[in-house]
């Protein structure tokens, strides 16, 4: 069943459980990278690291090292990442 706002905007309501629902409501978002603040850890982490000279992104070892952490946690060791 869809439902026009006055806005012009379309809403898709679907039952769950024998209730009306939005389904917009129901859905996981990925949002980009910048609408919040660093986490405090994170800002804790860039002033350690703050003066190290690296190279470009994919040559350092910061990224070598996530690459190991992500083969690892996914129990793919040879995967490209």
């Amino acid at each position: 069943m869809y439902k026009l706002h006055e806005a012009n905007s379309w809403e898709c309501l679907i039952f769950v459980n024998g209730t009306v629902r939005n389904i917009l409501d129901l859905m996981i978002h990925f949002d980009t990278d910048y609408l919040s603040g660093a986490h405090p850890k994170v800002l804790e982490r860039l002033l350690v690291t703050n003066s190290d000279l690296t190279p470009g992104y994919g040559a350092d070892a910061y990224t070598q090292r996530a690459k190991e952490l992500i083969r690892s946690a996914c129990g793919t060791p040879d995967a490209q990442v």
